[in-house]
This record gives C-alpha cells, sequence and structure tokens, in this order.
C-alpha cells in the first residue's frame, strides 16, 4: 500500500527536498530592493524635472506630475512582477499573488522613506541609496540564482 502524497496545511503537495520558504525569501528581497532602488530614482528624476521651477503655492497637474505617480506604480509592478515571475515554483497562484504584493508594497514603503532622505541629505543621497538597494537587489538576485542552480 502506497501512502497519499504529503501535503501543507493548504494542501498544495510538498516535494521532499525542496526549500520553497527559502525562495520565497530571497525573492522577496529582490523584489523589494529592485523596486525600491528604481522608486529612489522617480524621485531624484522628480527633483531634477524641478531644479529650474519657480517655486509655486498651486500644485501642477503636469509632466512631474504623471512622472511621480506612473513611476511609482511602474516601481511596485517592477517589484511585484519580479517576485511573481521568480515564484514559478511555488504551486498556488494566491501564495505567488501575496508574496509579490509584499514586494509591491514594500516598494511603496521605500516611496515613503525616499522623501525625508532627500529633505534631509538631498538628491545625491537619493542616488547613494538608489545604488545601494542596486547592490542588495543584485546580492538578493545571486541568492535566487544559487536556489534555482540548487534544484537542477
Amino acid at each position: 500500500m502506497t501512502e497519499p502524497p504529503l501535503r501543507t496545511i493548504g494542501g498544495d503537495p510538498v516535494t521532499p527536498g525542496v526549500d520553497l520558504a527559502g525562495l520565497a525569501l530571497r525573492t522577496l528581497g529582490l523584489g523589494a530592493s529592485l523596486g525600491s532602488a528604481l522608486q529612489f530614482l522617480v524621485l531624484w528624476g522628480t527633483r531634477a524635472l524641478q531644479h529650474d521651477a519657480p517655486p509655486s503655492d498651486t500644485p501642477d497637474v503636469g509632466g512631474i506630475f504623471y512622472f511621480v505617480v506612473f513611476g511609482t506604480m511602474a516601481s511596485m509592478v517592477v517589484g511585484g512582477g519580479t517576485s511573481w515571475a521568480l515564484l514559478a515554483p511555488v504551486g498556488s497562484p494566491w501564495r505567488r499573488a501575496g508574496l509579490s504584493a509584499i514586494a509591491a508594497f514594500a516598494t511603496l514603503v521605500a516611496a515613503a522613506f525616499a522623501v525625508p532622505v532627500d529633505a534631509n541629505l538631498g538628491p545625491l543621497a537619493l542616488l547613494g541609496a538608489a545604488a545601494v538597494l542596486g547592490l542588495l537587489a543584485l546580492w538578493a538576485g545571486r541568492m535566487v540564482s544559487a536556489w534555482y542552480r540548487a534544484q537542477a
């Protein structure tokens, strides 16, 4: 008599020796840091576009506004989309979506953190933070790549 396959609490089959939790953590780090690096670059680009603009009390709903809004959305899509793509071994689309949403939300948190960095340290600090986050994304990407190589 054969035993039924091992399953998780959610009912997904478990493959012995495959560490999906390790993949999830590495992928979240990659998605969040990549999206955050892009978000810091979006704010830096916004500051570069505003450089010669005179101060104003009325908001300008023009190119800069759309750059900030769509740049922030694009950063979130990059963070979440990267996580979604790399979490392909996770069988449940709900788990993949939840983990990808966490990476996208972490990008949005970085957007909130970028504003005080710019206000207190200036636009060059935004580039420095983007570089550090980019290096962190590179490191996390190497860890994800190592996970995939170990499964082959």
